[in-house]
């Protein structure tokens, strides 16, 4: 049984939100549409997973996927600009290893179907199912338009972080969401070696920083390398993160960070609050 979303001949925003589609085919054919957002929750997390997804929409420009990667899709979007996938990933989940391969095939295939986008946001999840599968992150496509790459959720893999660098070869502008890591310790890699994966960078944003050592390691080893950086942005977010030993307050922050050693001597610093990011992103962020 297949289904097809209701004749909207002017609609240009969507948004289907905690839906679970009870068919083998959901097709979604709207030439004016501009946004689309498939959205839900753990709770009703297969809601995409046992159907497959056929999406016309030419004139797309921004597409989020927040739940499981439907098992087939095709998507006519040749003028999307921007994508978020963030694949739901339960706790409970415990994957044979057929499933993780098959989860990760699935994955890559969604992902290459989105490098042409210039702007894409990743969660740490959808790359650590990828990272389940036998063959690591050899399934990861590269994104050669991609100028402005966001990382959500919390950052703890540098496997997975720098598997993501190396695939955004052009990049310009770089997001995290949420860079605080937990207390447990940080798995060994040579940071100093990945110093050359920053060097395009123009522009870079923490949220809900505050100053924790590998943070501020991070902070260090980007303004070494980026000698094209020209501004950025720290959102302090002490206020939201449940990690606070080793933290430093935000006035620390704004003295110690634009003394750090740079290559780029033109960069300017620019320092806020978490909310007050969220609220001016727009203005904050370059497109």
């Amino acid at each position: 049984m297949s289904s097809s979303f209701p004749v909207c001949p002017v609609l240009e925003d969507l948004n289907l939100k905690y839906c679970t589609f009870r068919v083998k085919i959901f097709c979604i054919s709207i030439p004016t549409l501009k946004f689309l957002k498939l959205s839900s929750t753990y709770e009703v997390e297969d809601c995409l997973q046992d159907c497959s997804l056929k999406i016309h929409a030419p004139g797309l420009v921004s597409l989020l996927c927040q739940s499981n990667v439907p098992k087939e899709f095709i998507l006519s979007t040749p003028a999307l600009v921007e994508a978020e996938v963030a694949v739901l990933l339960n706790d409970y989940y415990v994957p044979t290893t057929e499933q993780r391969i098959g989860d990760a095939e699935t994955i890559s295939r969604f992902l290459r179907a989105l490098t042409h986008v210039r702007r894409l946001s990743v969660s740490e999840r959808t790359l650590q199912l990828l990272f389940f599968a036998d063959n690591k992150l050899k399934n990861l496509p590269t994104f050669h338009n991609v100028k402005q790459l966001t990382i959500t959720e919390e950052v703890d893999s540098h496997e997975l972080f720098i598997a993501l660098l190396k695939a955004t070869p052009n990049l310009e502008s770089l997001v995290f969401d949420n860079l605080v890591t937990t207390s447990y310790p940080a798995r060994k890699v040579d940071m100093v070696n990945i110093g050359c994966l920053f060097s395009r960078l123009k522009f870079i944003c923490f949220r809900q920083f505050i100053g924790k050592p590998r943070e501020m390691k991070l902070v260090k080893l980007i303004l070494k390398n980026a000698k094209h950086l020209q501004t950025m942005i720290i959102s302090y977010g002490a206020e939201t993160s449940i990690c606070m030993d080793d933290r430093k307050s935000k006035e620390e922050l704004m003295v110690e960070v634009p003394n750090i050693p740079r290559a780029s001597s033109s960069c300017l610093f620019k320092f806020s609050s978490f909310f007050f990011t969220l609220l001016y992103d727009d203005e904050l962020i370059p497109t």
